[in-house]
């Protein structure tokens, strides 16, 4: 399992944020089965940066594969609600 906490990246308001972090995901993909995105410490990030990390790297890994090895934690209801709005978006991409 590897965590990468998300408050070492702030802020999380830029969609190239988002790349660096997805970027940082495919390579630990490779490395390890679990990835734990720790947002402790977090309160806001913007919805593109969230875009990166949900609905566009599902289409590289697949929205199963995203599931499986992807894991949030350490949300506040805000970041919990676009997560949750993403992930949904990014499940009827797959489906379509």
């Amino acid at each position: 399992m590897i965590t990468l906490s998300m408050k070492n990246f702030m802020p999380l308001t830029s969609h190239q944020t988002g790349i660096k972090i997805k970027d940082k995901i495919l390579n630990a993909i490779k490395q390890e089965d679990l990835i734990v995105l720790d947002f402790e410490g977090v309160e806001v990030c913007t919805d593109s940066f969230m875009q990166q990390l949900t609905t566009i790297l599902s289409n590289e890994i697949g929205f199963a594969e995203l599931r499986k090895k992807v894991k949030f934690t350490n949300l506040n209801d805000f970041i919990k609600e676009l997560v949750k709005s993403k992930l949904f978006l990014a499940s009827r991409e797959f489906a379509a």
